[in-house]
């Protein structure tokens, strides 16, 4: 909101707070992708006044602006354009993935950054400011899935050591302003009756939510992530089941695949969650020891389900991983090759099989859904609404011993119990924990 608030502000002139170029001004808002963009969007229009901005631009929640083939926003009245010419302030729009493709040849007097870049995507940017001589925000939490920030550590340390020499700021220096996640900060200043938007018990729940390894990123803007011992710091003997099969009622299965070439590294996990979305059960695994083929896959996975009296008609969601591309060795697998196994397995024709519902998903990958999972996974077992049998042995282990490491085995164990949970609560549109706090 504050940065969409800025935004807005330089692209009328009227900023109150700093003495910016006075429009018509050509400003650029960039982001990692479009999805990530959207809320920023979203606070943009909503502070856009009516007939402001050509009526051919629109806004639509999840799609972003419509109106233009290239998106952007043309000022047409109002302190954006005041000479109501035919050039007033634009306001153009562009993702790091899009890279210089996008931008090339352009020249702007500020570009307002939406979450962390790449060293890379930076070094494109910095230069589209020099005729203007024109700012650079940056707005973000650091997280442990951000790209490598050394450079604009490096930056920020250059800006504090020239303060420290000359008692002033550099005006082409970054500075690091930093606001802290506390009551005064969600506390609205200036009306008759000041709220915060969160009680304290509320924040310090919001607060406890997160993970160990990213709660001082998140809480105080720390650049690093924490070593921790385990993520998963909520499961205990408590989330421990023994007993066999479901309780009474409705319950809806998924079954969750992280493809693995090297010895050890498949995973699939047969997960259940009941109608109300109360209870989740992690029943059963389907774990190599040492390397496999996409049949030998298929063939476990059927013999996961058939432990339990089920087919794969049974199973609700089917959710892989995107394809892994093998080692040197080879071993390339995907959710293609591991249905054309089950086609050879079950000496069924594919098209019949995903008419009857066996068709594999990919997850949700972008930016930080890692750890959005991971935390909806801890605040499950914290409230005591997610129990693993005693049979999952290998996901009871990667739980009580993964730290964190990407390239652990651990790591795609709890991956595929991760996708087929997290497809459960969005398919069947159920209430996320309390504790899991996701945004």
């Amino acid at each position: 909101m504050g940065l969409a608030w800025h935004v807005v502000h330089a692209l009328r002139g009227t900023h109150p707070y700093l003495q910016l170029p006075r429009p018509p001004v050509r400003l650029l808002v960039v982001s990692e992708s479009w999805a990530q963009m959207d809320p920023l969007c979203e606070k943009l229009w909503n502070f856009l006044d009516p007939g402001e901005v050509d009526d051919r631009v629109t806004y639509s929640p999840g799609e972003g602006f419509r109106g233009f083939r290239e998106p952007h926003i043309p000022f047409v009245s109002g302190p954006g354009n005041p000479t109501r010419g035919k050039v007033g302030s634009v306001l153009h729009f562009a993702t790091y993935k899009q890279g210089a493709k996008r931008i090339a040849g352009g020249q702007f007097h500020g570009i307002a950054a939406d979450e962390p870049m790449p060293e890379t995507v930076f070094g494109e940017l910095a230069p589209r400011l020099s005729r203007y001589h024109g700012w650079f925000r940056m707005t973000f939490t650091p997280t442990p899935e951000s790209p490598d920030l050394t450079y604009l550590r490096e930056e920020v340390a250059k800006a504090h050591a020239h303060y420290r020499a000359t008692g002033q700021w550099h005006s082409a220096h970054w500075r690091e302003l930093v606001t802290e996640v506390n009551l005064d900060a969600l506390t609205p200043r200036g009306g008759l009756v000041e709220v915060p938007w969160k009680t304290q018990d509320e924040l310090d729940e919001l607060i406890a939510s997160y993970l160990d390894i990213e709660r001082g990123m998140r809480v105080r803007g720390d650049w690093d992530p924490v070593s921790v011992d385990r993520l998963l710091t909520a499961y205990s003997n408590d989330n421990l089941v023994a007993e066999r099969g479901l309780p009474g009622g409705r319950w809806y299965i998924a079954v969750g695949i992280d493809h693995g070439a090297k010895a050890g590294r498949q995973a699939a996990m047969l997960v259940a969650i009941d109608e109300e979305g109360k209870e989740v059960r992690y029943l059963d695994e389907a774990c190599s020891d040492g390397r496999t083929s996409p049949k030998d896959d298929a063939t476990a996975i059927l013999d996961m389900l058939r432990r339990h009296g089920w087919t794969w008609e049974d199973v609700d969601h089917w959710v892989g991983d995107r394809s892994h591309s093998g080692d040197r060795f080879g071993n390339a697998k995907s959710n293609q090759d591991l249905m054309q196994a089950f086609t050879e397995v079950l000496n069924t024709p594919e098209h019949r099989l995903r008419g009857k519902g066996l068709d594999i998903q990919i997850p949700r990958k972008e930016r930080g859904s890692m750890y959005r999972g991971i935390r909806l996974m801890n605040g499950l077992f914290k409230e005591r609404r997610a129990f693993i049998h005693a049979r999952c042995q290998s996901l009871i282990e990667a739980i009580t011993g993964w730290g964190g490491a990407l390239d652990d085995a651990k790591k795609d164990r709890i991956d595929a119990a991760r996708y087929a949970t997290e497809r459960l609560f969005d398919e069947r549109r159920l209430q996320l924990p309390s504790s899991a706090f996701v945004g």
